[in-house]
């Protein structure tokens, strides 16, 4: 018998605007932003929306100890993009 494939992971890529804050962060920051985006990947509803205004992408909200992220998903969950984040 076969194996089960494993569950399917959402590609995470982040707005340029996050670029001159990821330059920045610690090795411990890291750790903490990386177990809350393979959370995120794994299940891209995970987070709790966000209010948003009529025609406006729908955010997404997901903390996770000290990190936190904002983001969207495409239509398929396959990506998702990451538009601020704390650590």
């Amino acid at each position: 018998m076969s194996p089960k494939p494993g569950s399917r992971r959402a590609r995470v890529v982040f707005t340029p605007e996050c670029d001159p804050y990821l330059e920045k962060l610690s090795p411990a920051e890291i750790v903490r932003l990386d177990r809350a985006l393979v959370a995120i990947s794994l299940d891209p509803m995970i987070g709790t929306e966000r209010p948003t205004e009529p025609g406006q992408v729908p955010l997404r909200e997901y903390t996770e100890g000290r990190a936190r992220i904002i983001y969207h998903t495409t239509v398929l969950g396959t990506v998702v993009v990451v538009a601020y984040f704390e650590v």
